[in-house]
């Protein structure tokens, strides 16, 4: 049952209206999953409690699935064509984040943690990025001035 979820995942996340949509969620969900399975173990409350991230993957692979055919219907795709510039900065920043605070993390994981990072950025309603000035979101344009009809002059 594994395989067959993790294409509807991909599907889903990336988006299925245009053939790059399935590429994007495959490139995220392999990356993710690569890197849950080749995770150490957490160690909590000082050692008494150890889950290894592997055995947790379903469980954040699902939690994704949710979160996508709850939040973005279409998938990232048609985000990530419409806003590429800020895409692109969440996956640098987070890129140059992941080299500062864990320095000694492979280049693959480095590439994994700006994949998610840029996923974090696409999953922020495209609202807050098309706000103009004041607060209004762009539908509230004010009409241009209406035109005199053919043969009529406008006083």
């Amino acid at each position: 049952i594994r395989v067959p979820l993790f294409v509807i995942v991909m599907s889903v996340l990336g988006g299925m209206r245009h053939w790059m949509g399935p590429i994007l969620g495959a490139t995220v969900i392999y990356s993710l999953t690569d890197r849950l399975n080749r995770a150490d173990t957490l160690e909590l409350f000082g050692g008494n409690l150890a889950i290894s991230l592997e055995d947790v993957n379903d469980l954040i692979i699902g939690g994704l699935l949710i979160l996508m055919v709850l939040g973005v219907k279409d998938g990232l795709w048609p985000r990530l064509a419409s806003r590429p510039w800020s895409a692109g900065a969440g996956f640098v920043l987070t890129i140059v984040l992941s080299a500062v605070l864990w320095p000694g993390a492979s280049p693959i994981s480095q590439f994994t943690y700006g994949l998610l990072g840029a996923v974090v950025v696409l999953l922020i309603p495209p609202s807050v990025f098309t706000r103009r000035r004041g607060g209004r979101p762009p539908d509230d344009r004010e009409q241009p001035p209406e035109t005199a009809p053919a043969g009529e002059v406008a006083s």
